[in-house]
């Protein structure tokens, strides 16, 4: 009976607290850390990000390593974004994939190409796309036309590597590439993307408009600010724009390698930085000149190092933000020393505080973050004074991040830079 009754006790003690409540109950420790969710796309888009005339995002967003993945339908096929800013630029080339499909179907297009196909660009063309064979068989004196040929085609029989988001040495060589820059640039996108669809959209208008001679002013007025405005929502700089339309790549290096080593940056070092294929000219030449925008500050070398690592066009971005979001930091926060950490940047302000500047889309409470924090917190920075922390992302923050970094006295800033979210 005593083990009975115990049992009843026991039982409607329980019952008894089940009917408690909620407030009075002991609270449930929240889990450790959080996974990255899946974010839906209605909910932290802005409207005209979500749907547009040739786009439409689909609903789930997963989200990993701080990116959001995101996928887009059209009717010119299925393209993928990670990242927000990448969304970004891939709206804006959507767009203008429908701009220049409607320019290929004018007649002022195909009046075009005839004349295109009647002259030497025509050949210029195969030459650039199928260079060994179109050069057997071809008596030399039809490359007259050609500024520098000699070295355009010794580079082209040779195949000799470039970074893949670039034109051919031939089509360097005889202007073509300038023209499509200049198209690139009016239609606000980068010539350099590395999405198959709009390269061809973009080649065809192009060679349309300089081997036939097409004038595009009144085809592409319509474009203003609706189509093509991937290049200024990046921000990416009138400096940049202008440089990247009137400059080859290889002149763009020569120049960048001159500005960095005026930095102090080692040889070597703008060596690596230069030739990682990663990085297009266009996330190239915004890298650096954002850090020349970082002048006095230290450890700019130490920055570039970590960014020569990245072993892709996601990675590429990553740096090139950061560093376009620390140019801005230093602007209203003038910085003293870049240090990197587990490869991401660390500035260490004038004022004593702490800042870590990412391009981050979403951030959640991993070890990861909470580990990285405790590391932040606890670094010796050169034995100066430390008076804050902050963390500035392009995107935002979990509440459970909200509380962590208010719990542990770290500022907070998010959206820090143009972006499609709500």
């Amino acid at each position: 009976m005593q083990t009975l009754s115990l049992l009843c006790i026991s039982w409607g003690s329980l019952a008894a607290l089940a009917l408690l409540p909620a407030s009075a109950q002991s609270p449930v420790p929240p889990p450790p850390f959080e996974s990255p969710p899946v974010l839906d796309a209605a909910t932290i888009l802005l409207p005209q990000y979500v749907q547009g005339p040739y786009h439409t995002v689909r609903p789930q967003v997963p989200t990993y390593a701080g990116r959001n993945a995101y996928t887009l339908d059209s009717e010119f096929g299925t393209f993928y974004a990670t990242g927000n800013s990448e969304l970004l630029i891939r709206i804006s080339e959507i767009n203008a994939i429908a701009q220049l499909q409607s320019i290929s179907k004018s007649d002022e297009y195909a009046k075009a190409l005839e004349k295109a196909a009647k002259s030497p660009v025509n050949f210029a063309k195969n030459l650039a796309t199928h260079p060994v064979e179109t050069i057997s068989g071809v008596p030399k004196g039809i490359f007259k036309f050609i500024n520098r040929t000699g070295q355009a085609v010794k580079e082209a029989t040779e195949d000799r590597p470039h970074n893949p988001y670039e034109d051919s040495k031939v089509e360097g060589a005889i202007g073509f590439s300038k023209a499509k820059r200049d198209l690139a640039v009016r239609l606000g996108v980068d010539p350099y993307s590395s999405n198959p669809t709009f390269q061809k959209a973009l080649n065809g208008v192009a060679w349309a408009s300089y081997g036939g001679n097409m004038t595009l002013t009144a085809a592409l007025a319509p474009v203003g600010g609706g189509a093509g405005t991937a290049i200024t929502t990046v921000q990416v700089s009138d400096t940049a724009i202008h440089a990247i339309r009137d400059s080859s790549p290889n002149d763009l290096r020569r120049a960048h390698s001159e500005t960095l080593g005026k930095m102090g940056i080692s040889a070597p070092l703008i060596t690596a930085f230069l030739n990682n294929p990663a990085y297009s000219p266009t996330r190239q030449a915004e890298l650096v000149i954002a850090l020349q925008q970082l002048q006095g500050v230290a450890g700019r070398d130490g920055f570039l190092d970590a960014a020569s690592t990245a072993d892709d066009e996601d990675d590429a971005f990553f740096y090139q933000r950061s560093a376009h979001l620390m140019a801005q930091l230093h602007s209203g926060t003038p910085l003293a020393t870049i240090y990197t950490s587990q490869d991401l940047p660390v500035c260490h302000a004038k004022d004593g505080t702490v800042i870590v500047p990412l391009e981050w889309d979403y951030a959640c409470w991993t070890v990861n973050a909470e580990n990285f924090l405790e590391h932040l917190r606890t670094a010796n920075y050169r034995g100066a004074p430390v008076t804050g922390h902050r963390l500035v992302i392009t995107g935002i923050a979990s509440p459970r991040v909200h509380e962590e970094l208010a719990r542990r006295q770290v500022g907070l800033v998010e959206k820090a830079l143009p972006s499609p979210l709500r």
